[in-house]
């Protein structure tokens, strides 16, 4: 439309980053150029892999702004979430130049959520034999969970792109394998790596347990109602709370803190401000903050406000986003000189934490 009424050259807004469709709108003429902008942190390779053909193996950009411009609002050096030598190039220029292992080493790595998978693509990119067991039918942990939303989509591109790299490594994954001593004991690692991630929190709360799981609505396995109740307005409630908003709930958000999203990063809060043009107040999300909820009844909840009053929020679903906690079996390090946790394992936190810890992880190794 701007190129119908000006005859300077139009450049795109940021993230055109599929080179396809990047190809597509010169041809149409629809821009002159192609700004690819996040894409190139997360990938400074990309032309050369455009160029080459070499479309599978460029890095995604997931737009998350968690490394990159959300450190730049509070005066920070520019990271990357799914790039983390992104910042230190001044180190290493590439991963063909990490540091080799003065001795292969075979690594069992337990869980192939971000952190589990970036921990085992460095390492294989290093020289060490890598083994990799999963619980589930298949990587990607707890993003699978999380990428459900559609605008949350990008996700899914970047545990794609694990799955191509690790294929190509010739990294060995197990999938529906649950790791027991006894297969340590088969598969006599040098070294572990634990990523099992985290599970969510079930708070002690009368009627607790008419709650859904903010997990198992994502996955489908709940039926919503058309009004609901969120316990919980962190980053998890928020997610859930525009997911079905966007299918036409309607819903309310209850949470024991001041405000809402205090987990997010600052783009992220401004996207879901409560004020005109702001997420929240678009799909007419309603927010209850300072109200902790005391008792989850079977018409809604119950909350207590900053002035110790009680109030009913009422609902017809209720669902329970109240933060993860980490899931760890001890019992897999023993015996196991060299031994790392990562991720939600170690304390449940974002994705940056988890694939930047299996990046350090790998190199020590």
């Amino acid at each position: 439309e701007i190129k119908r009424v000006i005859n300077i050259p139009v450049v795109s807004g940021g993230l055109v980053s599929d080179p396809t469709i990047a190809e597509r709108l010169l041809e149409e003429e629809a821009l002159d150029m192609v700004w690819v902008d996040r894409q190139l942190i997360a990938d400074p390779d990309w032309p050369n892999k455009v160029r080459t053909g070499r479309l599978e193996d460029i890095r995604p950009c997931c737009a998350c702004n968690d490394g990159c411009i959300g450190r730049v609002f509070i005066n920070k050096p520019v990271w990357c979430t799914v790039n983390p030598m992104t910042g230190f190039e001044y180190r290493w220029a590439n991963e063909e130049a990490l540091p080799k292992p003065a001795k292969s080493k075979r690594v069992l790595i337990v869980g192939a959520g971000p952190g589990g998978l970036e921990a085992a693509r460095i390492c294989a990119i290093r020289g060490h034999q890598v083994l990799i067991v999963e619980n589930a039918e298949q990587i990607g942990g707890t993003v699978n969970i999380a990428s459900i939303p559609s605008f949350k989509k990008r996700w899914r591109k970047l545990i794609e792109w694990y799955g191509t790299q690790l294929t190509k490594l010739r990294v060995e994954i197990q999938l529906n394998t649950k790791a027991t001593v006894r297969l340590i004991e088969k598969e006599a690692p040098d070294v572990i790596v634990l990523a099992t991630g985290s599970e969510p929190v079930i708070p002690d709360i009368p009627g607790i347990e008419k709650a859904a799981v903010g997990d198992d609505v994502l996955l489908g396995k709940k039926n919503v109602g058309q009004n609901v109740v969120i316990i919980g307005g962190g980053l998890e409630g928020l997610d859930i709370a525009l997911y079905l908003a966007k299918q036409g709930k309607k819903v309310t958000i209850a949470e024991a803190l001041p405000r809402v999203g205090v987990d997010l990063e600052i783009t992220t809060q401004m996207s879901f401000s409560r004020k005109p043009g702001g997420l929240i107040d678009k799909y007419e999300i309603a927010i209850m903050t300072e109200s902790p909820v005391i008792e989850v009844k079977d018409n809604g909840v119950e909350v207590v406000d900053k002035l110790g009053c009680r109030k009913l929020i009422d609902g017809d679903t209720i669902i329970c986003a109240a933060g993860r906690k980490s899931v760890l079996n001890s019992e897999l390090m023993e015996d196991i000189e060299q031994v790392y946790v990562i991720g939600d394992a170690r304390a449940p936190r974002k994705i940056t934490d988890a694939i930047h810890e299996g990046f350090t992880a790998a190199l020590d190794i």
